[in-house]
């Protein structure tokens, strides 16, 4: 009833026999097979691998939501949440800030790192235990008492050289002294911690001294996460913070039309990848498809010319069992050559991926071949072969003896339904192909539509840097400003460079940073909203006088900053069309007035009903992509930097922005030592031109594109594999016909249009069942595609005339075989 060696070997040695056709056979489920191991490995890694925590299942994120708005909730909020739920085990909040990290030994020289700050509860919430050393406590929570740093394993090999002794000694974050009192094991993975950089030192949750201040229960945007208690359904924990939240939104104004949501932590890993992962979902199972069709049509054809053999072997006294056998053990050697060389593929190109994906996309990072991709690898090839051998395997067994032995094999032709089934296989193929190519035309024509687009000013020879001007050593804005024009002067006065800018914004979002910019709610006078929550609220910047000429954001009405609006007042500001538009259509901008922030009387604070600040605008810029090239400009408000004496305005955060008449990343070594010369314990991080970060924001594109295309060409080649072996059966099965054709003087043009017209029928039938099968999936493609629609006519028609054009390349081969054929050597092999 089961296999035997004698029947593995007996299906070797056929296979062997047999060499081109098991080689196309074992290719096809190799591609096939290869495509969805791939696949299956990064599912596995992104969405089903647990995270490494100890009863990860139990970790959630921890939502504030306003309609549509969703953000981390405040420090103030979370202690709240915290306090006053009955379904968490615990609740933290925690934020990612980029710092100076110097007072190392040896020559290296300062640099800007990731810094955790987190509290006590942190660690012990996702139980994780110190290599070294202990947990942060409470009271280091407290600003003053916050100067201890836990480390990153891996930074502790690469900064410190594993120094057993690394406890108790003192490393230097923004100029001032940190004790490590820990090394943390390397398991939070970066997806969690930030988007773009991992976490390399912890220190406890003091950001500002006033953090805990009432005042500041409105400062949102933190991540909180939590640990449920066993037993509790995340059904149970919204309830329980919905409750919490609806108290807190009637006991402080600042939180009234605010509420919560809980996620599963697990699912954050899945983050932007969830559409994309389900459209690349689809097309490597459509490739399966293919492959599959391909396998039946290749084992029909090859059984067929086999119709002879099978028939002696049953004449002989074997029964219809093990002629099945047979067949299916040939079936399931090729799968696992075939799976076995798909495994190796999925291996290729999960490293390939682990190096080109983009830096948006850390849950890529570590996409592994692990048990579970074995066993999926395995199991669909024996799936594929049992359920696409079985039937070819039947239809085999099922044999006329007396009509078998009486004819050739090579001249039987085969029944009509045969023949149509097997032409219906390579339809769905070709349906499927086109498919696969309407979503690559889709996703390659955006990424072109993406890369058309311009930022909204002049992009080339134009080089950003980030610093941080630590708060200790730069207490107040004149100082920050006298370090920024130094620079601003020392920079500009660099061979090479044209102009140089200091601003807190690099004119577009840098995919590597998440403070490009920030929001302030605004009013105009005299038109003041009786709720807070009804306030608008905009982009703002500071810059220099600098600013346009460096970037040449273009000027459209107005004037530009100048040296002399320093100790005038109001402030003076630009701001950009879309502002304009948004906010005051039909009325000249220029010298009107917009208050910033929110009259303190609409937050319950009564003591400071007048706290806004004045700005009057000076002129109009014109449009910048400064929410990234693939969104609409929004409205901005660049504000001029050196009339702010208060920090909470003129924050430690700078860019430097140098245009150049050279290449720009030539100057980087002479910026930085610029900067070194004025301050040594300040980095310059983040260096790179702007047509780098424009790339950057193409990376996502890119990469979809790139899958896609692929994964197209493979679902291509597949099917052009197809049609050419339904036509080669044809071909092989119509040779008498064909030669007596020739015989009796028909033309070489009306036997290639016998042929052609076969490769044409399954690819007009194909195409149009493709498009159909594109449009009713057109919603899944549509959250991918940017500047075109899902149902772009011309990638619809390209796609489906490229598939047909390829069935015709495809029967090219077969036609000049029947060319070729020897009326009289045909006749007698009949």
């Amino acid at each position: 009833m089961f296999v035997t060696f004698q029947d593995v070997r007996f299906a070797a040695r056929k296979l062997r026999k047999t060499l081109g056709f098991t080689t196309i056979a074992v290719v096809t489920l190799a591609l096939g097979i290869g495509a969805n191991t791939a696949m299956f490995s990064i599912i596995n890694s992104v969405m089903l691998r647990p995270l490494p925590f100890q009863n990860s299942d139990r970790l959630v994120r921890v939502w504030s939501t306003e309609k549509s708005l969703v953000t981390g909730p405040s420090p103030l909020d979370a202690r709240d949440f915290n306090k006053f739920s009955s379904t968490f085990e615990g609740l933290a909040a925690y934020d990612i800030w980029p710092k100076n990290l110097s007072g190392l030994s040896g020559d290296i020289r300062a640099e800007q790192i990731s810094v955790g700050l987190v509290p006590a509860e942190y660690f012990k919430i996702l139980k994780i235990q110190p290599l070294m050393g202990r947990y942060f406590t409470a009271e280091e929570n407290d600003p003053g008492k916050n100067f201890v740093a836990a480390l990153n394993y891996s930074f502790w090999k690469s900064h410190f050289d594993g120094d057993k002794a690394i406890l108790g000694k003192s490393v230097r974050i923004n100029n001032e002294p940190y004790t490590i009192v820990a090394v943390m094991p390397d398991v939070i993975p970066e997806w969690m911690e930030t988007p773009h950089s991992k976490v390399q030192i912890w220190t406890p949750f003091a950001q500002y001294p006033n953090i805990w201040n009432p005042d500041h229960r409105g400062d949102r945007g933190f991540a909180v996460i939590g640990r449920l208690k066993h037993g509790v359904t995340l059904q149970e924990a919204r309830a329980d913070l919905s409750r919490v939240a609806a108290n807190l939104s009637q006991q402080y104004p600042v939180d009234q039309g605010w509420g919560v949501d809980v996620q599963w932590l697990s699912d954050i890993r899945v983050g932007n990848l969830r559409p994309v992962l389900i459209l690349l979902m689809g097309a490597v199972a459509l490739i399966l498809l293919i492959a599959c069709a391909n396998l039946a049509n290749l084992l029909l054809a090859r059984n067929s010319f086999r119709y002879r053999e099978i028939a002696v072997q049953s004449a002989l006294g074997a029964s219809k069992w093990v002629l099945l056998r047979q067949l299916l053990t040939e079936t399931l050697l090729m799968a696992a050559v075939g799976g076995t060389l798909g495994v190796i593929l999925a291996w290729a190109a999960c490293n390939t991926l682990e190096r080109i994906h983009p830096v948006k996309l850390p849950q890529l990072n570590s996409i592994t071949l692990d048990m579970n991709v074995l066993l999926f690898a395995a199991g669909i090839s024996v799936l594929t072969s049992v359920l696409f051998g079985v039937l070819p395997s039947l239809s085999a067994t099922r044999v006329n003896l007396a009509t078998a032995l009486k004819d050739s094999g090579r001249s039987a032709t085969a029944s009509s339904s045969r023949q149509y089934g097997r032409q219906m296989l390579a339809v769905a193929e070709m349906a499927f192909a086109v498919m696969l190519v309407i979503a690559a035309g889709l996703v390659v024509r955006s990424l072109i539509k993406f890369q058309q687009q311009q930022p909204g000013f002049q992009a080339d020879h134009l080089l950003t840097a980030h610093l941080y001007l630590p708060r200790i050593r730069y207490s107040d804005s004149m100082k920050i400003n006298e370090l920024c024009r130094q620079l601003q002067e020392r920079v500009q006065a660099l061979p090479g460079v044209q102009s140089a800018s200091i601003a807190t914004q690099p004119g577009l979002p840098d995919p590597t940073y998440s403070a490009n910019g920030w929001l302030q709610p605004f009013t105009f006078p005299g038109r003041v909203p009786e709720h807070a929550e009804d306030i608008p609220s905009v982009r703002f910047g500071l810059a220099d006088s600098h600013y346009l000429h460096t970037t040449r954001i273009p000027l459209l009405q107005g004037r530009d900053f100048s040296d002399s609006d320093i100790g005038k007042f109001p402030r003076v500001a630009l701001v950009n069309q879309a502002f304009v538009d948004r906010y005051m259509p039909n009325v000249n901008p220029v010298e009107k007035e917009i208050d910033i922030g929110i009259p303190g009387r609409l937050l319950g604070n009564t003591s400071t009903p007048d706290d806004q600040m004045p700005l009057k605008v000076v002129g109009v810029i014109g449009n910048v992509r400064n929410l990234g090239m693939a969104r609409p400009p929004a409205p901005e408000i660049i504000s001029f930097v050196y009339q702010y004496s208060s920090r909470d305005y003129n924050g430690n955060f700078k860019f430097i922005l140098a245009r150049t008449s050279v290449e720009p990343t030539a100057l980087i070594p002479a910026i930085r030592n610029t900067l070194n010369q004025i301050d040594p314990d300040v980095p310059l991080a983040l260096t790179r031109t702007v047509e780098d970060m424009m790339s950057l924001q193409a990376g996502d594109s890119r990469f979809n594109a790139l899958l896609f295309g692929v994964f197209a060409g493979i679902g291509v080649l597949l099917a052009i594999v197809g049609v050419y072996g339904v036509t080669s059966y044809l071909v092989a099965q119509r040779t008498q016909e064909i030669a007596v054709r020739i015989a009796l003087g028909a033309q070489q043009g009306s036997i290639s249009w016998l042929l052609v017209k076969q490769g044409i029928f399954i690819g007009a039938v194909g195409a149009i069942l493709g498009m159909t099968g594109a449009f009713i999936l057109r919603q899944g493609v549509a959250k991918l595609v940017y500047g075109i629609s899902p149902l772009d006519p011309a990638t619809f028609l390209g796609a489906s005339v490229l598939l047909v054009l390829c069935c015709i390349l495809a029967v090219v081969v077969p036609i000049k075989r029947a060319l070729r054929l020897s009326p009289v050597v045909a006749l007698h092999e009949g």
